[in-house]
């Protein structure tokens, strides 16, 4: 039964290599959408926030942390993108690797976290549109709903109907092609990216470092800066949201393992600017948490923001409130992407009862989560806040496990190498021809004009003539006759050996004897464990000894291993699946005890004698798991990756447990919410996604087609040997 709840799926080369989306976003569109989705976010949502409400001035080191943080983790999230390039890669590899249910409920998750960003950006949207009509826009465009005094109620006071309008507005243009989209982010956070720096740029000139002291630099204390980190951590949605947009992505195997680090580390560097001018410009603590940004330059440290400039003022709130608006379209605009994708895989795989796209765009899916951002607009906008402060940082661990455990299974999933290219192949070829001795193998590069001129004068030649054809065949023909040589001159010398063996030597005399050379024992450095059935650890016929063998060939039909040190693995083999059993039981101690230590720590600390002994034996689980998963052997050396993480497996450790206790610091009423999530997602899925599952359907399938596909089951390798010994 519990088998059925973790249906895997099937990594096939066409799921690998094949797209039903467009593949339209380039490299420079790409970034658009990052940067659309992440700086918005982050200046006119994330910061005053931040600020006001979590951290204060401390909000700074926040912004550090979550650098290192964000970057480790994206450089897992990379390696996930290389190994499979597809559209929603946490839930597809989750899929693939842990089973069906773990894999919905990270998708389930995902779609919370996406409904949560892009219903904050709506209302924030809506509240810089009505300042920059000087607030009469708001009665007009709101319907009351109920009034409580609690800043957590999870209902809003009221309905935005201005909010509702930005959502449709963005289903109208998501309609069209997704170049459409980047570009119109593009030029969206280019106008709000120049116009914020030139409001910022004025208050760098009259910073001053006693506005951390009137604040209070750490006015949150530790627990605040842990709950800053867990909401900066939100601001990169849009470097998450570019792993939601691989089949609609040119070339992003090649492009994702450079270009995801690269924009973490140019993001953080302009958060860090934009954070510390705001912070030491103003004194936050005269700040309420409804400012809006452009407000704050009633508080700014800056002559042209006093009350005897007011018209500076003026001119400065204006700027940066157009600024707010454009950089804020842009962003509800890419904020759809990430969450429409994950709900068009959640419903191609069934696992969802909503009607599946039949266009090579998810308009469908669109329109969906557009339903699901208008019922979030119900939402208190303090609520919708502290939830995504879960599971944004929640994603980045389930990232981080799932690198983990890749690491340690006998088979990784997806694709090991960066297939070709196909079209510079096309353009350019080569052509191969042998020499007269057939020895040399002699090839010449033309392009697509040398080729057609050199078609033409082939045309004039003997068409007998097989001095060139294809790069293939050639080289498979020479490669096969010197195999062939060599095999012959292997057989020639046992041939010999046996002869001389065969024919006793009959001694004449003691002198004759005496002068026969004794037989030499040959010893090598090392152990010798190399993987080919037929190789011997003697001196091969050019007289060099093979320490490696097959150890550092590249060939299709062995396995890949980078290098061989015979001290480093035992000269007992390695059961890579009892590895991969051992990996699991050893993260799972490792979050248990991490957990637990956390939330120990941010609850109650040290300040008791029974505290301070049950941390100090969580803590020291905490140890023996990280060195008993230092002892496990890693799939390393026997798959070839693209995009590994650096340091592995002490990053990953570090960046786990300094997540946990980030998220440690999540209030007891947000992880509530959250379970009320899941159990509505588990709901749905036992009523359709487990009885309409497509690999439900495909295992059946596969199950009435075992017997007779055994019939037909072509023989590789040696296994037809294999089962005789």
């Amino acid at each position: 039964m519990v088998s059925s709840f973790l249906r895997k799926k099937r990594i096939t080369e066409q799921f690998l290599h094949h797209s039903e989306f467009n593949r339209a976003l380039g490299l420079p569109l790409t970034i658009a959408l990052v940067c659309a989705s992440s700086i918005p976010l982050l200046i006119f949502v994330l910061m005053p926030f931040s600020l006001t409400t979590l951290a204060g001035p401390s909000t700074l080191i926040a912004v550090i942390v979550t650098f290192l943080l964000v970057l480790i983790s994206s450089v897992h999230m990379a390696e996930l993108s290389s190994a499979l390039p597809k559209n929603c890669v946490l839930y597809q590899f989750s899929f693939a690797t842990l089973g069906e249910l773990p894999a919905f409920f990270a998708g389930w998750t995902a779609v919370l976290d996406a409904v949560c960003i892009t219903t904050i950006l709506c209302r924030t949207w809506s509240e810089h549109v009505n300042l920059l009509f000087r607030r009469h826009l708001h009665r007009f465009m709101s319907l009351p709903l109920m009034h409580r005094e609690s800043g957590m109620w999870i209902v809003s006071e009221e309905y935005d109907l201005s909010a509702l309008l930005a959502a449709m507005m963005s289903v109208f243009i998501l309609c069209c092609n997704l170049r459409v989209v980047g570009t119109i982010s593009l030029c969206l956070i280019v106008v709000a990216v120049l116009m914020t720096a030139s409001c910022t740029m004025v208050g760098f000139f009259h910073a001053d470092p006693q506005n951390w002291i009137s604040a209070n630099f750490f006015r949150f204390g530790f627990d605040g800066v842990l709950r800053s980190i867990c909401a900066l951590s939100c601001a990169f949605a849009g470097v998450d949201a570019a792993s939601y947009l691989f089949d609609e992505t040119k070339s992003p195997r090649r492009k994702m393992t450079v270009l995801l680090p690269t924009l973490v580390t140019l993001l953080s560097l302009f958060f860090f600017v934009v954070v510390m001018i705001f912070s030491l410009s103003t004194d936050v603590s005269k700040l309420s948490p409804e400012t809006l940004v452009p407000e704050m330059f009633s508080v700014l440290n800056v002559p042209a923001a006093k009350l005897h400039h007011e018209a500076g003022f003026q001119r400065m709130r204006y700027m940066l409130t157009v600024a707010a608006v454009c950089g804020l379209s842009g962003a509800v605009l890419s904020s759809f992407l990430p969450g429409s994708r994950i709900i068009n895989a959640l419903s191609t795989d069934r696992l969802l009862p909503l009607p599946a796209d039949i266009t090579r765009r998810p308009v469908m899916s669109v329109f969906i989560f557009f339903i699901l951002v208008s019922f979030g607009l119900l939402i208190n906008r303090n609520v919708l806040l502290h939830v995504i402060l879960l599971t944004t940082p929640l994603k980045m661990v389930f990232t981080i496990c799932l690198v983990f455990l890749q690491h340690y299974r006998a088979e990784p999933v997806g694709m090991p190498h960066e297939p070709s290219h196909y079209k510079a192949i096309r353009k350019k070829q080569q052509r191969v021809s042998l020499a007269g001795n057939g020895e040399s193998i002699v090839t010449s590069t033309l392009s697509q004009d040398e080729e057609d001129e050199s078609e033409d004068e082939d045309d004039e030649e003997d068409l007998d003539s097989d001095t060139s054809f294809d790069t293939a065949v050639f080289l498979q023909m020479a490669l096969a006759k010197k195999e062939t040589q060599r095999l012959q001159r292997k057989l020639e010398k046992k041939q010999e050996k046996y002869l001389s063996e065969t024919i006793p030597v009959l001694v004449k005399s003691v002198s004759h004897y005496n002068s026969m050379e004794p037989t030499k024992e040959m010893k090598y450095p090392g152990n010798h464990n190399c993987i080919a059935d037929s190789c011997s650890a003697r001196v091969s016929d050019d007289g060099i000894l093979h320490h490696a063998h097959l150890y550092t060939r590249e060939m299709p039909e062995v396995p890949y291993v980078k290098t061989y040190h015979g001290g480093r693995r035992s000269s007992t083999p390695v059961d890579p699946n009892d590895e991969y059993g051992k990996a699991k039981w050893v993260l799972a101690l490792f979050l248990t005890s991490a957990v637990l230590f956390c939330q120990i720590a941010v609850i109650s600390g040290f300040e008791t004698v029974s505290s301070s002994v049950l941390l100090s034996l969580l803590f020291v689980m905490v140890l023996i798991s990280v060195v008993l998963g230092l002892r496990l052997t890693t799939n390393d050396y026997l798959h070839r990756r693209q995009g590994t993480v650096p340091m592995f497996p002490y990053l990953t450790y570090i960046t786990l447990f300094a997540l946990i206790f980030a998220l440690a610091s999540t209030k007891f009423f947000t992880i509530a919410l959250y379970a009320i999530w899941l159990f509505i997602g588990m709901v749905l899925y036992f009523m359709y996604g487990y009885w309409n599952s497509s690999e439900r359907h495909n295992n059946i399938t596969t199950n009435c087609n075992d017997e007779d596909s055994e019939m037909y089951r072509a023989i590789i390798g040696n296994d037809y040997a294999l089962q005789y010994e």
